[in-house]
């Protein structure tokens, strides 16, 4: 039976990249399984034309192929692509666009397993599109050849507003809910051959929302569902503007413990204790401050009661940060981790002027645990992009922020030009988490500060295995 074993959800970003052939660079956060699928939902928005756009990624899987997309207007484009049978260790996908963007950009991915391994266009098995100006959006009806079929559905308001909330539809389960910027996506494995119309619903400002779906062929033995303790399975970013001081959040996650990173641009704002609809008990472990435009910090919940509907989770600070510059908040689903969780932790801040280059955030991180843990990084720079997380020797190494290469030189980033990332280890070997920074700018990030935080898995003989989120069936 299909289902979902990991997914990231971007943001939308302003002026994402203003030149032909940026591209955006997405790290997934966990390595991915032989013989699973891919699926990238692209939405692109400020060019002159639709654009058109090709994805890559660091295994070379040859399967990519767009599934179905949706263009509401002329300067707008809204894309879903899927590719088959992907190889083991696939990690970084990435978006090229074949014109200047010039808007903005938004890339979710999800890996499925239990999904035909052939090539896309024998693997689907049906797609529809839709574009909805009511509470209820629906994508259009597909009529599957074969019972058993894994449905996705994904949305998007297309007019910046933040959305109230996403209601799943009946039989269905989120699998991203991003009330910022009205984003959602939603799956449910289909044991029907009858025609069925994806639908969910919003409430919010009166608003435009265009919507994709894709029925995709299950295949028996196909790929594999596991995931070790001590996994990070979902990460969801969310933007926030400076003059305000708190989001409400919803958080569709499965695991024991949510992991909240933060940064922004006023070193006298702090982080307030987060909270949930669940009533999870959140601390915030560790943060670091740099004058006069850095704050970060890193807070979480162990024992977490989680729930693919989970909603109504504040990330407040003590004022609107009122720096001209976006938060970024970063929430992560840890799965089978110890209670409690929280390890080693270590801050750092300085100044990086010219010539600029690699720029060296926490040094010398050496883990409390001999077995496999999560370490989470978030960090806050001043000026210009931080890039890719630099690899190290022994652990398993991942960017969290997506990046835009800035082939002009120009400060145009998600996740506010921010290093964030994780590492999975299982030793105590010291590491120190190194950035790469754009090559155009010589004068260096200037002031920055970053936190690590280790999260421990449960320990375990032989380390449970997980799926990513519950499979509901609809017959």
């Amino acid at each position: 039976m299909p289902g979902i074993r990991q997914g990231v959800c971007g943001s939308l970003e302003p002026n994402a990249g203003t030149v032909a052939g940026s591209k955006c660079v997405i790290t997934l956060p966990n390595l991915t399984k032989a013989g699973n699928a891919l699926a990238a939902v692209v939405w692109l928005t400020g060019q002159t034309a639709p654009i058109t756009i090709s994805i890559s990624d660091d295994q070379s899987n040859a399967n990519w192929a767009q599934a179905v997309n949706n263009n509401p207007t002329g300067n707008e484009s809204y894309q879903a692509w899927l590719c088959t049978n992907i190889a083991a260790g696939t990690k970084v996908i990435t978006v090229t666009p074949t014109l200047a963007m010039g808007g903005q950009i938004h890339v979710k991915i999800f890996e499925m397993w239990g999904v035909s391994t052939s090539v896309v266009s024998s693997a689907l098995d049906g797609t529809s599109s839709g574009t909805s100006t009511t509470s209820t959006v629906s994508s259009g009806s597909i009529t599957p050849t074969q019972s058993g079929d894994l449905l996705f559905q994904f949305g998007l308001d297309t007019g910046d507003n933040v959305t109230t909330s996403l209601t799943k539809g009946s039989g269905w389960t989120l699998a991203a809910a991003q009330l910022v910027d009205g984003i959602c996506a939603q799956y449910q494995v289909y044991n029907s051959v009858s025609a069925i119309t994806p639908s969910f619903t919003k409430s919010g400002p009166a608003t435009t929302y265009v919507t994709l779906a894709m029925a995709i062929k299950a295949q028996s033995g196909a790929g594999d569902s596991t995931m070790v303790n001590g996994s990070c399975r979902y990460i969801q970013h969310h933007w926030m503007p400076d003059s305000v001081s708190s989001r409400t959040l919803q958080f569709p996650c499965t695991g024991n413990c949510i992991v909240i990173s933060v940064s922004h641009g006023n070193n006298t704002v702090t982080l307030n204790t987060p909270t949930d609809g669940n009533s999870n008990t959140y601390t915030v472990d560790v943060h670091a401050t740099a004058s006069p435009f850095t704050y970060v910090a890193i807070a979480h919940a162990d024992n977490a009661t989680t729930s693919t509907d989970l909603a109504n989770l504040v990330v407040a600070f003590s004022s609107a940060p009122n720096d001209a510059l976006n938060a970024m908040i970063i929430v992560h689903d840890m799965v089978g981790m110890k209670s409690p969780a929280l390890g080693a932790t270590k801050t750092a801040s300085g100044t990086q002027g010219s010539p600029g280059g690699n720029l060296t955030t926490v040094a010398s991180f050496v883990p409390n645990s001999g077995g496999h843990s999560c370490v989470v990084l978030s960090g806050g720079i001043d000026s210009h992009t931080c890039q890719t997380l630099l690899a190290g020797t022994a652990w398993e190494w991942h960017t969290t922020d997506m990046w835009i290469p800035e082939e002009d030189g120009a400060n145009d980033h998600l996740d506010e030009a921010d290093p964030f990332g994780l590492v999975y280890t299982s030793d105590t070997s010291s590491q120190s988490f190194v950035f790469s920074t754009n090559a155009a700018n010589t004068n260096g990030v200037q002031d920055w500060a970053a936190v690590a935080a280790e999260f421990l898995a449960a320990p375990s003989t032989t380390p449970a295995q997980h799926p990513i989120w519950p499979i509901l069936v609809r017959k």
